[in-house]
């Protein structure tokens, strides 16, 4: 039996959803599924008469899937398109070089090309979804990182790494315009690794004498600015925010903490500082451009523009799990 494919299952595939509705009527013809043999056709000659490396990704997809090729990828046909994808900027095409690299049946096995094509896929996936909220490719490229840090492949094993990155692509997932399926997977997976975690590293709260949490939101050069709220048993509840400097908006970090099981892209951050003393009031708001630790006093001094402008002093500060406003938007892409 021929296998088909969808209008959505293409369009995955293809990955800019603008080139994908550029080309939709070209491909299905007014079909909601086209064979796979059409589709590879049809994708060809458009690959041959526009040179786009989405075309390309997506052609060298269908090549090397197994689902579409009778449980045979054909990896020597898909090779030279995805390679095209690749060195054109399609991060997608590096995932599925790297599903290549690591096929020790048929594929070109090299477990650290593999690794090292996915290390880079995810790192310049990241930065799209930071900057630009793009979720798909970061999605994956966390998805295959987790597997990979599970697995051993490259790296040593490191399962609470492995469990973060799935944290991480189940939040972006979150974000994508079809991203059930996969925030289904990294739910699985997530599900399936809490099993193997070491004991005790799950937690209600992660709880650090030195507020490293804090630090990272600063360590790029960007300010914060800490909203103080006071709660009945003394404990102080601080909002710190990311600011930029000179007027610019900073850009979103992922901040991923596999103890509380939480993943985050924000420019937010709630810590609660236990049995404080601070120089600042309730609702008091303080801007900060730089912190330091005064150690053994578990003193955090805050400076602005080079003077120390208060402190907070306490016995631990804590981060709980949260989700926040700021995670990018569903992004449909469709236009009219």
């Amino acid at each position: 039996m021929s296998a088909y494919i969808s209008v959505i299952d293409l369009r995955k595939l293809i990955r800019d959803a603008n080139i994908f509705y550029e080309y939709k009527d070209e491909i299905f013809r007014g079909e909601e599924n086209i064979s796979v043999q059409s589709a590879k056709e049809r994708l060809d000659g458009l690959f041959r008469s526009h040179d786009d490396p989405h075309i390309a990704c997506a052609l060298g997809c269908l090549y090397c899937d197994r689902k579409y090729n009778d449980g045979v990828p054909d990896y020597d046909a898909a090779f030279p398109m995805l390679v095209n994808a690749a060195s054109n900027g399609v991060i997608y095409a590096r995932l599925m070089l790297a599903v290549i690299y690591a096929d020790a049946e048929r594929g070109r096995f090299s477990p650290m090309t593999a690794k090292n094509l996915i290390q880079s896929a995810y790192d310049d996936a990241l930065d799209s979804f930071s900057l630009e909220g793009e979720a798909d490719d970061f999605a994956e490229c966390a998805m295959r990182m987790g597997r990979i840090k599970a697995e051993g492949i490259g790296y040593a094993q490191n399962l609470r790494e492995a469990y973060g990155h799935f944290l991480e692509a189940r939040m972006a997932a979150e974000s994508m315009e079809f991203g059930e399926e996969l925030h289904a997977c990294a739910e699985e997976s997530l599900s399936e690794l809490r099993n193997r975690l070491p004991d005790g590293l799950l937690s209600g709260y992660i709880a650090s004498g030195f507020p490293w949490f804090i630090q990272y939101m600063i360590d790029d050069g960007s300010g914060i600015l800490v909203s103080v709220s006071k709660e009945e048993n003394g404990d102080l509840e601080l909002a710190v925010k990311r600011t930029g400097r000179k007027a610019e908006q900073p850009r979103p970090i992922l901040m991923t903490f596999p103890e509380i099981s939480c993943s985050i892209l924000s420019n937010m951050l709630r810590v609660r500082a236990v049995e404080a003393e601070s120089s600042f009031s309730d609702c008091d708001e303080i801007r900060a451009d730089d912190i330091i630790w005064r150690y053994p006093e578990k003193r955090l001094a805050f400076f602005r523009n080079e003077k120390e402008t208060g402190y907070i002093s306490c016995r631990e500060f804590r981060v709980y799990p949260q989700d926040t406003a700021d995670r990018p938007e569903i992004r449909d892409s469709r236009f009219e």
